[in-house]
């Protein structure tokens, strides 16, 4: 009795296909990992420490979220550039802050300030926060729970791009180009328009009253590692954190509907934390939120048409691939070692500047 064999239909080649590629992705990777990242802070919270995420060890916990998840070549042919490209920015941000230190160039403050007092009927909202705090005897718990949020802003970004890069693949450039061009846009303003937080402008009496509180909790639990959250100190306007969170938000939403609440809720406690712990105006935040807003609607746009993920594996052959993610990772550690050259000329001059003024 002769057996007949149906060909295969488009539909089994092309699971087939998504299978063999790898592109099945273990969905427990990236929950994993912020389980894990969240229980972490709530332990050493709970006994009374902190851990705060430096770009170093972000950059090599992703390394070995690229190792677990079984596509390390396709991980790096993804990521390697990109996360030294926001290794890169901040070492720009730190290089401004010196820059305009050692060459005594100006740092601006006051329109700011105009511009909080119109939107608030002559008000400073860190100001008045704090104030209120203070008077109904708000305990040093609050203070240090808003912290650890104002410092995990350089994590859960990355958190999203490893969930978006495990489920959501083909949305993974949106969500590089939109986080790359937030950076860019926030750095041109910071090197043009270098402009004082709340508390540095109250500790040269233009405002009343305004405490760091991240100074005092960073300098009392980790000393030696306040330099690595305070790398531009006027880079006020506008507010990386409120833009980062906010896309963050609008990223989440957008590719997890309700399923994005997690994200949501830390955007609301990120933005309170820059407000309560003297970090940023309120003008400051919304100035974040729309350039947040504007670049999401942007890059949305942009990729509205590119909603199909073809793995480099379907683009070029193996040798192809093997040659491209070999150059990916030589351009990485370029951007790396400028990192590091630009770091040294920065420590170099805030170096100069305390030693001589």
């Amino acid at each position: 009795m002769t057996q007949t064999v149906l060909p295969p239909s488009d539909e089994g080649i092309a699971q087939s296909s998504v299978a063999n590629l790898g592109l099945y992705r273990p969905w427990w990777v990236p929950t994993t990992l912020i389980f894990l990242y969240l229980l972490t802070i709530a332990i050493l919270s709970l006994s009374g420490h902190y851990l705060f995420f430096t770009q170093s060890l972000a950059v090599s916990v992703f390394l070995l979220v690229g190792v677990f998840s079984g596509e390390l070549k396709c991980f790096l042919f993804d990521w390697s550039i990109y996360l030294s490209l926001l290794i890169f920015l901040n070492a720009i941000r730190g290089f401004i802050f010196a820059f305009v230190e050692y060459f005594h160039q100006s740092v601006y403050s006051l329109y700011v300030i105009q511009w909080e007092k119109w939107l608030l009927n002559g008000h400073i909202a860190p100001y008045v926060v704090q104030q209120w705090l203070y008077q109904h005897g708000v305990s040093g718990n609050l203070y240090q729970l808003l912290s650890i949020f104002y410092a995990s802003h350089f994590v859960v970004f990355l958190l999203l791009g490893a969930m978006i890069w495990f489920q959501k693949r083909s949305f993974f450039k949106q969500y590089q180009t939109a986080f790359i061009s937030v950076m860019l846009i926030g750095i041109t303003f910071f090197w043009l328009i270098p402009t004082m937080p709340p508390w540095m402008a109250s500790s040269h009496q233009q405002i009343p009253l305004v405490i760091s509180y991240t100074s005092i909790i960073y300098n009392v639990n980790i000393p030696s590692l306040f330099h690595l959250f305070n790398t531009d100190p006027i880079a006020a306007m506008p507010s990386l954190h409120a833009a980062f969170s906010v896309l963050v938000g609008l990223m989440s939403v957008q590719l997890f509907r309700t399923r994005a609440w997690p994200f949501l809720t830390y955007v609301i406690f990120l933005n309170i934390s820059c407000i309560v712990l003297g970090q940023h105006y309120l003008v400051d935040l919304l100035a974040g939120a729309l350039l947040a807003t504007v670049v999401f609607l942007i890059t949305q746009k942009l990729y509205k048409n590119k909603t199909n993920y073809s793995s480099p594996l379907e683009l070029f052959s193996r040798e192809e691939f093997n040659a491209l993610v070999g150059y990916k990772i030589a351009t990485a550690i370029l951007i790396l070692l400028s990192s590091v050259l630009l770091s040294v000329l920065t420590h170099h001059w805030l170096l100069n500047v305390q030693i001589h003024g």
